[in-house]
C-alpha cells in the first residue's frame, strides 16, 4: 500500500510547488518574455515539447530585459519545465540561476529554488543531497517567518524521505508540524494534505483508528472545498487499506468504486488506473470474471496510455538532447568561424590600408595632373578668346574698310557711265557677300570651340531657336552692341533690334531683364 499511496502524494507535492510571483512588466519586451513563460507553464503537464520550446524562446530573450523579478520567475519556470520533462541537469542549472539572482537582489524567498534543487536530487535518487537542500529550504523559510504553503510542502517532502527510510515517527512529527502551520494560516488545502499524510503513516503503522480518523477529517474538508482530486485520492487510499490491510473486500469495493467514478469523471488517469487494478484483483478473487476482465482491460488501456506518454516524454528528452548537441556543434563551428573571420578581418584591414595609401598617392598625382591640364585649358581659352577678339577687330576693321570702299564706289558710280555703274554695282555686291561669308564662318568656328557648353545649354533650353537666332545669341554672349552686330552681319540696325525683341519673347524675359546679362549667365 505504501508504495502506491505515497507515490500519489509525492506527485501531488511536486506538481503543486510552483506559483507565479506578482511583479510589474516594464515594457513590450517584458510582456513578450512573460507570455512565453506563461505558455511554457500552461503546456508543462500536457505537452512537454511545446513547454520546452516556449521556455527556450524566453531564455534566448533574457538578455533583452533588466527586470530582475521577471528573470527570477523565468529561471523558476525553466527549472520546473525541465524537471517535469526529466531533464534534471538543465533543471538544476536554472534553479541555481534563480537562487544566485535571488541572493544578489536580497530576496527572502530563496527557499523556493532550494526546494526545487532538493526535488531534482530526490528524483535523481540522491537522497543525501535532497535532504540537505530541503533542510536548507525549510531553514530559510522559518528564518524569514514565511507563512505560506511552501513550508508544509517542504516539510512534506522531508517527511516522505523519512518514510522511505522507515522513520515513521519522525515523519509523523513533521506532518503534525505541517498541520499546525496550516491551522495558523487557515489553509484548508494544507490541512487536507496534512490529514492525508498523517492517515497514510498510521496505515503503514497499522494504527487503523487514527488512520481512518485523519482520512475522514481530510474527506470532510475536501468536500467543503470541492477538492475532487483530494477526495478521489482519499477514497482510493481508504479502499486500498480495506483490501490489502484489513481484508474487507466489500468496504474496499465501496471506496475504490467511488474513487474510480470520480477519477473517470474528472480525468484523474493515474488514480483511475490504480483503482482498476485493485478492483480487477477483488473481482477475480470473487470469481466475477466479467467485471474482473472489464477492470483489467481498463487498467491495461490506461497503462498503455501511460507508456505512450512516457515514450513521448523520452522522445522529447532525446529531441532536446539532440538539439543541444547540434547547438554545441554550431557553437564550436561559430567560434572557429569567428577566429577565421577575425584573421580575415585583420588581413582585409591591412590590405585596405595599403590600398587606401596607394589610392591617396594616385589621387594626388591625378590632382596634380588635373591642375596642369586646367592651367593648359585656361591658357588655351585665353588664347581662343584673344583670337576671337582679334577676329572681331579684324571683322570690324574689314567691315569699316568695305563700307568706306562701297561708299566711295557709290560716289564714283554717280558720275560714271551706265556700263561702269553696272560694274561698280557688281563690285559692291561682291564686297558685301565676301564680308558676310568671312564674318560668320570664322567667328562661329572659334566661338563654338571656346563656348561649347553655352551652345549645348542654349539648344537644350530653347530647342525652337533658328540658326540666325543662335548666331545672334553668340554675338550677345560676346557683349557686342547692336551696332557692332549690325556691322559684322551686314544687317541694318533696325533688323538687329527686331531680332533681339523676337529673341526676348522666345525666352520669356521680363521687360526690365537684360538679354545680354541673361545670356552671359547661361
Amino acid at each position: 500500500m505504501a508504495t502506491n499511496s505515497l507515490r500519489l502524494i509525492f506527485c501531488l507535492f511536486f506538481l503543486s510547488t510552483l506559483s507565479a510571483q506578482p511583479f510589474s512588466l516594464n515594457n513590450e519586451r517584458d510582456h513578450e518574455i512573460y507570455n512565453l513563460i506563461d505558455n511554457a507553464q500552461n503546456n508543462n503537464k500536457t505537452d512537454g515539447q511545446k513547454a520546452i520550446s516556449s521556455i527556450e524562446k524566453a531564455l534566448n530573450k533574457r538578455h533583452d530585459t533588466n527586470n530582475k523579478e521577471l528573470l527570477i520567475y523565468l529561471y523558476q519556470v525553466a527549472g520546473d519545465v525541465y524537471f517535469s520533462q526529466e531533464i534534471y541537469n538543465e533543471s538544476l542549472k536554472y534553479f541555481n540561476e534563480e537562487l544566485n539572482l535571488m541572493r544578489k537582489t536580497g530576496s527572502k524567498k530563496t527557499y523556493i529554488p532550494l526546494k526545487g534543487i532538493g526535488n531534482v536530487y530526490n528524483f535523481s535518487k540522491d537522497t543525501i543531497k535532497a535532504r540537505k537542500y530541503y533542510e536548507l529550504a525549510l531553514e530559510e523559510a522559518k528564518k524569514n517567518n514565511t507563512l505560506d504553503s511552501s513550508r508544509y510542502i517542504i516539510s512534506n517532502n522531508l517527511a516522505i524521505l523519512e518514510q522511505k527510510k522507515g522513520n515513521f515517527e519522525k515523519a509523523l512529527m513533521i506532518y503534525n508540524d505541517a498541520k499546525e502551520t496550516s491551522l495558523k494560516l487557515k489553509d484548508t488545502a494544507g490541512l487536507i494534505m496534512s490529514y492525508q499524510n498523517i492517515g497514510l503513516v498510521n496505515f503503514e503503522l497499522k494504527n487503523f483508528e487514527l488512520a481512518f480518523k485523519n482520512s475522514f477529517l481530510a474527506e470532510d474538508l475536501a468536500k467543503k472545498k470541492n477538492s475532487f482530486y483530494d477526495l478521489t485520492k482519499i477514497y482510493y487510499n481508504i479502499g486500498f487499506a480495506y483490501k490489502n490491510l484489513i481484508k474487507d473486500n466489500e468496504q474496499a469495493k465501496r471506496y475504490l468504486l467511488k474513487a474510480f467514478d470520480m477519477g473517470e469523471k474528472h480525468n484523474f488517469m493515474i488514480i483511475k488506473r490504480l483503482c482498476s487494478e485493485e478492483l480487477s484483483s477483488i473481482y477475480e478473487f470473487e470469481k466475477d470474471y466479467r467485471l474482473a476482465n472489464k477492470y483489467l482491460h481498463i487498467a491495461k488501456e490506461l497503462n498503455e496510455l501511460k507508456l505512450k506518454k512516457q515514450s513521448k516524454g523520452e522522445l522529447t528528452v532525446l529531441e532536446y538532447k539532440y538539439q543541444q548537441k547540434i547547438k554545441e556543434d554550431n557553437l564550436i563551428e561559430k567560434q572557429n568561424k569567428k577566429s577565421m573571420l577575425l584573421w580575415t578581418g585583420i588581413i582585409i584591414l591591412l590590405l585596405t590600408a595599403f590600398i587606401f595609401i596607394l589610392l591617396y598617392k594616385l589621387q594626388k598625382i591625378k590632382l596634380k595632373k588635373r591642375v596642369i591640364e586646367n592651367d593648359l585649358l585656361v591658357n588655351q581659352l585665353e588664347k581662343k578668346n584673344k583670337e576671337i577678339t582679334e577676329k572681331n577687330l579684324q571683322v570690324l576693321q574689314t567691315t569699316e574698310i568695305l563700307d568706306n570702299t562701297s561708299k566711295r564706289l557709290s560716289e564714283i558710280k554717280e558720275t560714271s557711265s551706265s556700263k561702269t555703274q553696272d560694274l561698280i554695282n557688281q563690285i559692291i555686291g561682291d564686297l558685301k557677300n565676301g564680308s558676310k561669308r568671312f564674318n560668320y564662318n570664322e567667328f562661329e568656328k572659334i566661338f563654338k570651340e571656346t563656348h561649347e557648353d553655352f551652345y549645348k545649354k542654349l539648344v537644350l533650353k530653347y530647342p525652337d531657336l533658328t540658326r540666325n537666332e543662335i548666331r545672334l545669341c553668340a554675338f550677345l554672349k560676346m557683349s557686342l552692341s547692336t551696332k557692332e552686330i549690325s556691322a559684322i552681319t551686314q544687317q541694318s540696325y533696325n533688323s538687329i533690334t527686331i531680332a533681339r525683341h523676337r529673341l526676348r519673347k522666345k525666352m520669356n524675359l521680363e521687360e526690365n531683364q537684360s538679354l545680354t546679362n541673361f545670356l552671359l549667365s547661361l
